[in-house]
């Protein structure tokens, strides 16, 4: 679906996905309800005992939800209404894969590639220092041009100066100045991480980063660091515990109670018992012999 709208399958493609499939689903869900429901309320069904009429459509009640809730989930998410496991300060996964905190994420898939969020330090105490991302990377400023979240920025010095990175371009205005005196983490909003994370020692193969209380991140060459990016594996080996929840059970529980609900509708049962009726009486026909054979058998010695 996503290939189709754009061709290319950036985040504006994959939300324009999400909410398309919402809505294909839903109109289509409401169809089916319609007629199953027209059935009892004036059709075929109207005469039948109580549970046999509104059976069917009580069933599909059930199923309608259980098939809405991962094209709704998606879709949540999209929103940050309920937020993924990502750069963010409700489900964060900053410099790690897929911490323990991100369980109740509304994140489909357990993320392999981690989520390198840099943070701005001093390189040193000193008057007129410098300032530069820890760890090193390629997708905040000024490493991207500028392009970071939230836009480029100067830094406060602690001796009151300002510090503006090499590829800093002055006569794009305003910008925005941080106190240099503490650590600068953003988040992929661009607003500024105020908060403190709760990395613990051991999920952390590289120690805590003791300014920032998240983890410290070592890439190897080569190595991707994205939050964007969770898990190039997206199959049912890599689904999350809410991928497993709403991509397994609610769904094929839901597309379960959906076939009992149009089969019960359309009476699947008693056609298919009055079907092996007419199959029998088919073969007790052939089986008896005919009038003719009977009176050759009298004629017999």
């Amino acid at each position: 679906m996503i290939g189709l709208v754009s061709g290319t399958v950036t985040a504006a493609a994959r939300q324009l996905g999400h909410y398309i499939a919402l809505g294909i689903t839903a109109l289509l869900m409401l169809v089916v309800w319609f007629f199953i429901f027209s059935a009892a309320y004036s059709g075929t069904r109207m005469y039948l005992p109580r549970w046999r009429r509104w059976g069917p459509t009580a069933v599909f009640s059930l199923a309608f939800p259980l098939i809405l809730a991962d094209p709704v989930r998606h879709v949540l998410g999209d929103l940050d209404v309920w937020s993924e496991c990502g750069n963010n300060g409700v489900y964060p996964r900053i410099n790690s894969t897929f911490p323990a905190q991100c369980f109740w994420s509304s994140s489909q898939y357990r993320c392999g590639t981690p989520c390198c969020v840099p943070v701005w330090l001093p390189t040193s105490d000193a008057a007129g220092t410098d300032y530069a991302w820890v760890p090193k990377q390629s997708m905040y400023f000024p490493d991207s041009k500028g392009a970071a979240p939230g836009g480029q920025f100067g830094t406060l010095r602690p001796d009151g100066s300002l510090y503006f990175p090499p590829s800093f371009n002055r006569s794009l205005t305003p910008y925005r100045v941080f106190d240099g005196r503490a650590p600068t983490i953003l988040f992929a909003s661009g607003d500024v991480n105020h908060g403190r994370g709760s990395a613990k020692v051991e999920d952390c193969p590289a120690g805590v980063n003791a300014a920032t209380g998240y983890c410290n991140l070592e890439l190897t060459d080569g190595e991707l660091c994205d939050c964007d990016e969770c898990t190039p594996h997206e199959d049912w080996n890599h689904l999350s515990p809410m991928g497993l929840l709403f991509t397994i059970v609610f769904t094929y529980l839901g597309f379960a109670l959906l076939s009992i609900a149009v089969m019960w509708n359309a009476g699947i049962v008693s056609k298919l018992a009055g079907m092996r009726r007419k199959w029998r009486a088919l073969r007790a026909t052939r089986a008896e012999p005919s009038s003719h054979e009977n009176q050759r058998a009298d004629q017999l010695p």
